[in-house]
């Protein structure tokens, strides 16, 4: 997904993703949004709106949440 959304990326501002299946908690769902995060060129917000449906308790979704915003890029903010 980063890779296909490369020249979006480079010049983006603000980046808005739905997908009821992200979970803070899967490694892999974080590596792609790493991925992503780092082909951005400027200050970006990432806005991601996942249910919360069939995952992880409340509490261990915050908790990954909290240890992927240390890794994040500089320019990132985050907002889930």
């Amino acid at each position: 997904m980063a890779k296909a959304a490369k020249a979006l990326l480079l010049d983006a501002e603000k980046v808005t993703l739905y997908d009821n299946y992200l979970c803070p908690t899967k490694n892999g769902h974080r590596n792609t949004l790493l991925g992503m995060m780092q082909l951005c060129q400027k200050p970006v917000e990432f806005h991601v709106f996942s249910e919360a449906d069939n995952k992880p308790t409340r509490e261990d979704r915050e908790q990954s949440l909290e240890q992927f915003r240390d890794i994040l890029p500089k320019n990132i903010m985050l907002f889930w």
